[in-house]
């Protein structure tokens, strides 16, 4: 049930870098922001000008902040 309000409408995507990549949620297992952080640095590691930021909280923030340190 994630539904997108009408308010939000598509729009050209910027050209500024790095490119951001946004993720917002509850920091919980069922969520797999574990998997989001290692996919992103597998695919994005050698490159700077991609960012990933997460927004949220819940039970796994401290152990998502030691996987992205760890990488």
């Amino acid at each position: 049930p994630n539904m997108v309000d009408d308010r939000f409408i598509f729009s050209q995507m910027p050209t500024a870098h790095p490119f951001t990549f946004f993720s917002a949620g509850n920091l919980v297992k069922s969520k797999n922001f574990d998997l989001l952080i290692k996919a992103f640095c597998e695919a994005f590691s050698e490159n700077e000008d991609v960012d990933l930021k997460i927004a949220g909280s819940g039970s796994e923030k401290i152990r998502l902040r030691r996987l992205i340190k760890s990488y």
